[in-house]
């Protein structure tokens, strides 16, 4: 796994940079949706409020960091391998939750992120996971009634 250096002010700028582009988009798509009135509001308002909130915030933190050349010193590690192996599994849910559904998937995606992170045997992280997305889908299917996706597998 290849690993490299990053001076901290360098990296939280570029940090910063990405979610000013970020807020951008959100806010041009949202921008094609309709504001509504006061007392109903339309589908852009949250958008653009959140877009808006966001791209101050990373206006404001370039400015800051631009202005104070001290403001974060040393370096910073980028490559860990826990970190890639994380992205790459959200990576994977996005691509599998409509395919294998809920269950499935975040069973996989827990299990994954335990042993990773957890360093446990795989039979304790799989029951762990099983065991977390089970009480997940009662949360959110029973108690509070969101449908979840259940993909190819209609009985899950």
């Amino acid at each position: 796994m290849m690993r490299f250096t990053l001076a901290a002010r360098t990296g939280e700028i570029a940090v910063c940079a990405v979610l000013l582009a970020l807020a951008l988009y959100a806010g041009i798509v949202s921008a094609g949706m309709p504001l509504g009135t006061y007392n109903l509001p339309g589908p852009a308002i949250f958008p653009l409020a959140l877009s808006a909130i966001l791209g101050v915030g990373a206006v404001a933190r370039i400015a800051w960091l631009v202005a104070r050349p001290d403001e974060a010193p040393g370096s910073v590690a980028v490559g860990h391998p826990n970190i890639v192996v994380a992205v790459l599994a959200l990576g994977a849910v996005a691509f599998a939750l409509e395919r294998a559904g809920f269950f499935l998937t975040m069973v996989g995606f827990l299990a994954l992120l335990y042993r990773v992170l957890g360093r446990g045997a795989w039979w304790r992280v799989a029951l762990a996971a099983a065991l977390s997305v089970a009480g997940f889908w009662f949360f959110f299917e029973r108690v509070i009634g969101v449908v979840l996706p259940r993909g190819e597998f209609p009985w899950l």
